[in-house]
């Protein structure tokens, strides 16, 4: 656009903003003056509730997760849709960005595509989505393609991935791929669910490259608004200015701030960002992966996001309030965990401390009072991790298996039927402290520094496990001290390990695991029974 087409389009800007105060008696929106200043620059413009440019995980638009947008160009209408939100967020894609242009793509990307996608599913099935996208595609194009097949293969994908967690194996197994085949029409639903959402953005984000999907006004990404882009994260964007409206500009009385999901998330943020969060429950649909919880305290309140892959939590206290993962397939998976208190009036065993399942991650300094036990936890480092004070009534296993843990400690803790589980793990530092529980058992593992005060188990199990300074003086054990699995080699790599005679005479192992111990007189005050 030339200088004289740029002066020409001003003035009829100027006139339209004076035709609408004219006939509305209204002052033309402040915001939309605004906008006009980066039209035809490389600009982009979001409309959110939340003061930061970050993405909408509440997605029930049949597009895939991301932060949407509309380009601020000649001929590109903003459409209706979200501009009642309180903020206008301006922004441009960073230098170096691939973007898919779908109005510019042509047949030679669409090949090169095409060969990663057959990667992604069985062939008969990636073919069978290819000829059915350029036979039934609503726009018919290469654009229109590649948009119809890769939201067909997300929603495959999701369904495979159910598939595998029903069946607890963390993956699509063989039978199920020998199964598969490609005139499933399950891909064509109306509305794709949220997780088959997430994995149409890791098609286009991690599969093909992309980082962002413009839409210069085909309506392929969504008809109602036929000129849109879509970007997959906000480190890809620089914010060039956020424009928050006057109170008349924006009403929060639409069906989208109507949302509960959303309104809650919003209010989440908000208070997050202040640093107390009071009686507000995370919905747990809405995924935390790589993200941050820092410096912060709960009240009364909820975390439990759909998955905490990747994320850090730092310095976060949870008083009366729930942590972990709502869905137990993904639980806490390579997250980092520093300094987090959890409080809770009561215990339950609905409700472990990390969670149901936590996995390959860090947690240090973490201290849980009052509160149930940490779930299943595996591959995981452990410095400092404590729980005080619960007691539960049903059974609940805690299991850590190929475990690195340095300082471990549980003290008050009751129950007649929970079970304490280290298989495979290198234990350093335990101390088990006034607590009446079921069974306590390590399998295979090493056990060092560990102390038992004034405890009562129903058993204690050792199978295989090499013990190094071990005070079991003060453990009273109802039924059997069990040494299962002991021979000559792993016998030899027992040393100072303290028992006393009551609890000597009450071992069922072998006479060499017997003849490695040290039997002292008992405590001068025992735990009662």
């Amino acid at each position: 656009m030339n200088e004289s087409q740029r002066l020409q389009l001003k003035a009829i800007i100027l006139a339209e903003i004076n035709k609408y105060q004219r006939v509305t008696g209204q002052r033309f929106p402040r915001w939309k003056t605004k906008l006009n200043q980066y039209v035809d620059k490389g600009y982009f413009v979001t409309f959110t509730s939340v003061p930061e440019l970050s993405l909408n995980p509440v997605n029930d638009y049949n597009t895939p997760t991301g932060i949407y947008s509309y380009q601020l160009a000649t001929g590109n209408k903003v459409a209706d849709f979200a501009t009642n939100r309180q903020y206008a967020i301006v922004f441009k894609p960073k230098p170096g960005l691939n973007l898919l242009n779908l109005q510019k793509y042509n047949l030679g990307q669409y090949d090169a595509d095409k060969q990663k996608l057959l990667k992604l599913l069985p062939d008969p099935m990636v073919a069978g989505f290819i000829e059915e996208a350029e036979e039934n595609a609503k726009v018919q194009s290469y654009g229109g393609y590649l948009w119809y097949v890769t939201r067909a293969i997300a929603n495959q994908l999701e369904k495979h991935k159910e598939t595998a967690r029903r069946n607890n194996t963390g993956e699509m197994s063989v039978k199920d791929k020998k199964k598969a085949v490609w005139n499933d029409t399950s891909h064509l639903q109306r509305v794709i669910p949220i997780d088959a959402a997430n994995e149409w953005t890791k098609i286009l984000r991690n599969t093909l490259g992309y980082h962002g999907v413009i839409d210069e006004g085909d309506g392929i990404i969504h008809s109602h608004e036929p000129a849109q882009a879509v970007f997959w994260e906000s480190r890809y964007l620089a914010t060039v200015e956020m424009i928050e409206k006057e109170k008349t500009e924006w009403s929060p009385d639409t069906h989208y701030e109507q949302n509960d999901t959303e309104e809650t998330l919003t209010a989440f943020r908000m208070q997050l960002k202040a640093g107390t969060v009071e009686g507000l429950t995370w919905p747990s649909d809405i995924p935390f992966k790589g993200k941050t919880l820092k410096n912060v305290t709960l009240r009364n309140a909820a975390f439990r996001p759909s998955t905490m892959e990747g994320a850090t939590v730092q310095n976060v206290r949870f008083m009366n309030s729930k942590f972990g993962v709502a869905n137990a397939y993904e639980g806490l998976y390579k997250a980092t965990l520093s300094n987090v208190s959890v409080q809770l009036d009561k215990a339950s065993s609905s409700n472990p401390m990390l969670g149901d399942r936590v996995d390959t991650c860090k947690l240090e300094n973490i201290h849980g009072k009052g509160t149930a036990p940490m779930g299943r936890i595996y591959q995981t480092t452990i410095n400092n991790l404590s729980v005080e004070d619960f007691y539960l009534q049903s059974r609940l296993i805690c299991t850590l298996h190929k475990c690195n843990i340095d300082g471990y400690m549980m003290k008050g803790c009751s129950s007649m039927s929970y079970n304490l589980e280290f298989e495979a793990s290198t234990i350093e530092n335990l101390v088990i402290d006034d607590c009446k529980l079921g069974t306590v058992h390590f399998d295979t593992s090493y056990l060092t520094d560990a102390v038992f005060k004034d405890t009562r188990l129903d058993f204690l199990v050792l199978v295989a496990t090499n013990l190094t300074n071990v005070d079991l003086t003060g453990l009273t054990v109802i039924h059997a001290l069990r040494a299962l699995r002991y021979n000559a080699a792993s016998v030899a790599k027992i040393h100072n390990v303290k028992v006393t005679r009551e609890l000597f005479n009450k071992i069922d192992g072998p006479e060499e695991f017997k003849s490695k111990l040290t039997v002292v007189d008992a405590p001068a005050t025992s735990p009662a029974v």
